[in-house]
């Protein structure tokens, strides 16, 4: 027979401890059922929850510890979660942090300074002639884009029309 005291213990008799376990088994005071556990807090469920000859003043206590236990998880629970999440969220910006800083390879690179110098250049006609920057109108049924799909497909050496009438047909160098 082993001889604990206090908490749930204090309200069970018989309590043996059962060969090459860490398990109990107790006798309730109360309603004298006998209960496994490797601690208290299976005799303190009993208590609380399931001893129905179990004085209302002794199930209030036990009740209430129980939920104290229970809101101490719940809280341990809730700041494992907030640093878990807050641990992700860091490796997030970390990895988008590395994904601004790495460096265009050459081509993209090229093509996007190209880009820029097509648009400068597009502006630049649009304000020496006096046009107005509405023209440039992105619908898809609009002349302007048609005349910019038009001049890509001639390609790179194509020289448009000029204000005679007729155009420089010869290649650009």
């Amino acid at each position: 027979m082993v001889t604990k005291t206090g908490g749930a213990f204090s309200f069970f008799k018989d309590i043996v401890k059962k060969q090459g376990t860490q398990q109990v088994t107790a006798d309730c005071t109360f309603c004298w059922k006998s209960v496994t556990s490797t601690g208290a807090s299976r005799l303190a469920e009993h208590l609380a929850d399931k001893c129905v000859a179990c004085p209302k003043e002794v199930k209030v206590k036990f009740q209430e510890l129980k939920n104290k236990v229970e809101h101490k998880r719940k809280l341990a629970t809730a700041q494992i979660v907030s640093a878990k999440e807050e641990m992700e969220r860091d490796q997030r910006l970390n990895v988008e942090k590395k994904q601004m800083l790495m460096q265009l390879s050459l081509p993209a690179a090229t093509k996007v300074a190209a880009k820029e110098a097509a648009d400068k250049a597009i502006a630049r006609f649009f304000y020496a002639n006096g046009l107005p920057f509405f023209a440039a109108s992105h619908e898809a049924d609009s002349y302007y884009r048609e005349m910019i799909s038009a001049v890509q497909k001639a390609g790179a050496g194509y020289l448009p029309a000029t204000s005679g009438g007729k155009g420089d047909r010869r290649k650009a160098h």
